[in-house]
């Protein structure tokens, strides 16, 4: 029985708790069952729990005997007392839940993540670089069932794996997609990347998709992406990169994707990165097409340039005002080629995130692109020529704020108190003619 419900959301990034813990904290902070509150308010953990220290499964309750707690699975227990899984106690049925997977979206198509790492690994060495191994069984062995497993079905074997919380288990699962085409096929048919054609066939789609799992993974990552990925301790090549990737599908616990220290300001990549989306296209249409003594990789001399031209970033330089000027410079965007369209970008994704202080100023437009195009401080804490930066902690008057306020803030006095709109249009409106003096400051 539950009673006592305090409805809010807890949910924030980068806490080392359970999917479950996250879900349910999504919309609930707190509850009683069978007279034992339990609590999914995380920022308030230690104050909930004082005597916890850290060490083992989250507590989200006390009984006279002890902590109950959460373990990464969902399920609630409290020393030899086993309570179920959470769902359970909300009327659910554990056993009917969904499942989860992770897929690809390749050319307009959603694919199973495992049939790209399958095809570009072979399936056998696919389940060699996973964690958790498939327990293997020939077709037509009887074998009594399991709780909370699952069976993958091919044409000489089946499959068993277990039903957890685990980005190995979202890449088996998303081949369950795929069930009635690969069910045609023996595990040792699937490691030859020939048959994929077929199994495509299978499925309705046309083989060029295999062409671009190729393509992927010969220049997903660029020289600079590599680069970047070493300084973050990520894989630098794509299938381990996809792994990884279903890695964070897999936990809450990771930096918020509005944060601007996992972001890139792309400024000094912008020519070679249009250079080198030239040549991928370039790359791409040669793969893709047929094959011959004198096929070779065309590249238009003019399509670069005219790409660069219709990015929609791109604008004229105005010179005529040296503040405008000095404020074009410290203009950044999310939009452009490359970048996110104005649909993507809610209120969510435009708001000042609090890993922005010392990088993004103050300084924003008055139109519908506010939060959109922005402006860097005068002084922003970058860290690296591609465009990596840290958040400013020191906020004290002796350290100034040249990296925390933007150029048009700095040289006008009180302008902290202005709007912000207003203070950039009068900056950009004072232009000096010749034979008269310089416009006064607002």
């Amino acid at each position: 029985m539950i009673t006592e419900v305090v409805y809010g959301s807890s949910f924030s990034d980068s806490q080392p708790v359970p999917r479950t813990y996250s879900a349910v904290a999504k919309v609930v902070t707190e509850f009683k069952y069978r007279g034992i509150t339990l609590y999914f308010d995380y920022p308030n953990l230690n104050t909930n729990f004082p005597d916890w220290d850290g060490n083992g499964d989250i507590p989200v309750g006390k009984t006279k005997t002890g902590l109950v707690r959460m373990d990464k699975e969902g399920f609630l227990y409290s020393g030899e007392s086993r309570y179920g899984h959470i769902s359970t106690l909300l009327g659910a049925d554990y056993t009917q839940r969904p499942d989860e997977l992770v897929t690809i979206s390749i050319l307009g198509e959603e694919f199973p993540l495992g049939i790209v790492l399958a095809y570009l690994e072979g399936l056998s060495g696919l389940v060699e670089s996973l964690e958790i191994k498939p327990k293997r069984r020939n077709k037509g062995a009887r074998v009594p069932p399991e709780e909370n497993t699952f069976d993958l079905v091919f044409a000489d074997e089946i499959w068993r794996l277990p039903r957890i919380s685990h980005p190995d288990i979202l890449i088996y699962q998303s081949l369950n997609l795929w069930k009635n085409a690969l069910k045609k096929y023996s595990v040792g048919e699937l490691d030859n990347p020939d048959n994929y054609g077929a199994v495509l066939s299978d499925m309705s789609l046309s083989g060029r998709y295999l062409y671009e799992f190729k393509n992927l993974n010969n220049l997903f990552i660029d020289p600079v992406a590599e680069e970047n990925l070493e300084m973050m301790n990520e894989p630098t090549t794509f299938v381990p990169l996809l792994k990884r990737a279903a890695f964070y599908l897999a936990t809450d616990n990771y930096p918020s994707d509005l944060s601007t220290e996992g972001s890139l300001f792309k400024g000094y990549e912008r020519m070679p990165g249009a250079v080198y989306r030239g040549l991928s296209e370039a790359i791409r249409r040669f793969s893709s097409g047929s094959m011959g003594s004198r096929t070779s990789i065309d590249l238009p001399p003019f399509e670069i340039l005219s790409n660069i031209q219709k990015d929609p970033s791109v604008s004229l330089v105005e010179d005529s005002n040296p503040i405008h000027n000095l404020k074009e410079k410290e203009n950044m965007t999310y939009s452009g080629t490359g970048g996110r369209g104005k649909r993507s970008m809610t209120r969510r994704t435009r708001a000042f995130h609090p890993s922005d202080v010392g990088i993004r100023s103050e300084a924003s437009v008055d139109n519908g692109d506010v939060g959109i195009n922005c402006f860097l401080s005068a002084n922003p804490n970058l860290t690296s020529l591609h465009g990596t930066a840290r958040t400013e902690t020191d906020l004290s008057k002796e350290k100034g704020f040249s990296n925390v306020l933007s150029t048009s803030a700095l040289i006008s006095p009180f302008s902290t108190y202005d709007d912000q709109h207003l203070r950039n249009d009068k900056l950009r409106n004072r232009v000096a003619s010749g034979g008269n003096p310089s416009p006064s400051l607002p």
